[in-house]
């Protein structure tokens, strides 16, 4: 069952031999999201919302793979002046809402995407996380954004994100092929770039989500270190087959065939783990 799929840990999110320092979490959605938020800070943010700027030397705590490692640099899950949070990106606070969700029983996964709340970007390259509870459909958690909101255009409940604020890879990447959208809308702000080849990376990180891998955002592999100028219309196809899974978030079985059946779309070991 997808549901049951999601939510037990990956090799990513599992706690291992510190799940003891996660007895007592919560076990509900907006809740969860305070924890995270009580852990983590986003690295860039923190002079405007916090009034202090993060060391050069700290910003390689968002290069911290594992929830397990994540969870033995905090020494638990407790909230914390922000100057003590993880200086993390979008990833981190996914990762780690991923992590507690799929601890309580609670089916989460990473999605890849773009949100329009970063004005003065159309739409930006970011990650959110989707929980389900009662269903009938996956929710959007945005668990960075709920302490940001004045500093950004973010007017919505952000443990339960509107469908039209933020869109997956796949759902970009199929509305430029079809002529629908313009590729240059889709930023990566953080990297000055956009266009068709940036959200050709977000396909592929996204539909390993899918399979339960959580990347960094930066990780390349495979297709995604084509040009995608330079593509072969058999690589253009397979990447279109991720697309359309990526839009509508599976099904289950024909994302991890996919990932299965294509060396291309596959991470290597170092960002698998064991």
């Amino acid at each position: 069952m997808e549901q049951e799929f999601y939510a037990h840990h990956s090799n990513v999110t599992d706690p291992r031999d510190l799940s003891s320092l996660l007895v007592g979490l919560p076990n509900d959605l907006p809740a969860l999201s305070k924890v995270v938020r009580g852990a983590v800070v986003h690295r860039n943010e923190t002079f405007k919302r916090f009034g202090f700027e993060v060391p050069q030397e700290r910003f390689k705590e968002s290069e911290i793979r594992f929830f397990r490692d994540i969870v033995q640099f905090l020494g638990g899950m407790h909230e914390r002046p922000a100057d003590q949070r993880l200086a993390g990106t979008c990833r981190d606070f996914c990762i780690t809402l991923c992590a507690v969700l799929r601890q309580v029983g609670i089916p989460a996964r990473m999605r890849g995407g773009y949100a329009d709340y970063f004005p003065p970007y159309a739409w930006d390259d970011h990650w959110v996380v989707e929980y389900w509870l009662d269903g009938p459909d996956w929710q959007i958690a945005d668990p960075q954004m709920a302490e940001a909101a004045e500093h950004y255009a973010v007017d919505f409940d952000v443990d339960n994100v509107p469908r039209e604020r933020f869109v997956t890879a796949g759902e970009a990447w199929l509305a430029c092929r079809g002529g629908d959208q313009d590729p240059a809308v889709y930023t990566a702000s953080v990297i000055e770039q956009a266009g068709m080849g940036v959200i050709q990376g977000t396909v592929v990180r996204d539909l390993a989500a899918l399979n339960r891998l959580e990347v960094f955002p930066w990780d390349s592999w495979g297709l995604m270190t084509r040009n995608f100028d330079e593509l072969t219309e058999e690589e253009l196809t397979l990447l279109d087959q991720a697309a359309e899974i990526g839009a509508k978030g599976g099904p289950l079985d024909q994302a991890i065939r996919l990932y299965q059946e294509h060396p291309q779309l596959q991470a290597p070991a170092h960002i698998v783990g064991s």
